[in-house]
């Protein structure tokens, strides 16, 4: 009886050892995922704003003439 509990406990301690780590590869990824996707963002960002700013110049430049 007691080695088997033993047994169970020490298989438990692993398992949510092994949990743990899993959770925290998770999130690290996440983590990375996350930065990416804001990086992403701002390059979506920039390329807009950029666009906009050469539709700016156009309109601004067709004014002018």
């Amino acid at each position: 009886m007691y080695v088997t509990n033993y047994k169970k406990q020490i298989i438990y301690f692993s398992y949510t050892k092994i949990n743990n780590w899993c959770c925290e590869i998770n999130n690290q990824k996440k983590k990375k995922k996350k930065k990416r996707e804001y990086s992403e963002k701002n390059i979506l960002k920039k390329r807009y704003l950029m666009s906009n700013y050469n539709l700016t110049q156009l309109i601004f430049s067709y004014q002018k003439n």
